[in-house]
């Protein structure tokens, strides 16, 4: 079948209202894409409708006697809770109570008892501190007659120990002291008569000086050698062997050297 072609219309110039010219689309690379893309677009899917149906419920019909037992069951249940917590809170509660309590009890036994033990040692303690005491009074008795003997069989068997003692004296002096003087008991002076004629001494009897010691006088200085000195020197020794802690208290013995 042939296709007619459709004549075209035409419009008088004096029907023509208020015309444009017209333009081909524009058919950039951007715009082409995007008329594809939408022309490519699938269709949205339809929505399916969706329907609420209400249904109503119908609740049972109950009894004057079935509510008065469901009310009875849920209080029953509730009291037996509420008992059962308060058992609980209670048992805790007295735990609690009862555990503070025994440990007060308990630290007021031990507290008891460290006081009955603290004056039961001092009670024993005493007693055996004022021996102690005793003991160490009687012990520095001893030493010092301990000493005393010593000194006396050492000076009666020993006479040179009196010229030892007078070298160590002179030991003790300082250079050029001057002349020197010994005060002495006479029955040793007759002893050093000789060596003190040869060394220059000057002997000074004494009867109150113990046979055994002097004492030297040399210008300024003073040297103690006598018996009661060497006495306190052994003893002061012998203290300090047996009674240390005692010994610390006491003064140095000995003989000593005293500038004037």
């Amino acid at each position: 079948m042939k296709r007619e072609t459709p004549s075209p219309v035409l419009i008088r110039a004096r029907d023509a209202g208020r015309v444009s010219a017209w333009k081909l689309p524009d058919m950039t690379d951007d715009e082409r894409d995007r008329l594809i893309a939408l022309a490519q677009k699938p269709e949205p899917e339809p929505i399916t409708e969706v329907k609420v149906v209400e249904e109503e419920v119908y609740a049972e019909k109950l009894t004057l006697a079935q509510w008065e037992a469901i009310v009875e069951e849920a209080r029953a249940e509730g009291l037996e809770q509420g008992r059962e917590e308060g058992l609980e809170a209670g048992r805790k509660e007295g735990f609690e109570q009862g555990l503070q309590q025994g440990l007060e009890e308990g630290q007021a036994k031990i507290d008891a008892q460290l006081q009955r033990l603290e004056a039961l040692i001092g009670a024993l303690q005493r007693p055996l501190e004022e021996q102690h005491q005793a003991l160490e009074a009687t012990i520095l008795t001893l030493v010092e007659q301990l000493a005393g003997a010593v000194v006396q069989a050492e000076l009666a068997s020993r006479p040179e120990l009196l010229t030892a003692a007078i070298a160590q004296a002179l030991d003790c002096l300082p250079p050029n002291p001057g002349p020197v003087r010994l005060r002495l008991n006479p029955e040793d002076s007759a002893l050093l008569e000789t060596q003190a004629e040869l060394q220059g001494w000057e002997l000074i009897e004494d009867p109150a000086m113990t046979a055994g010691g002097c004492e030297l006088l040399a210008g300024a200085s003073r040297v103690d050698v006598s018996v009661e000195s060497r006495f306190a020197q052994v003893a002061d020794q012998l203290k300090r062997r047996l009674l240390p802690a005692a010994a610390d208290e006491l003064p140095d013995g000995g003989g000593e050297a005293d500038p004037k």
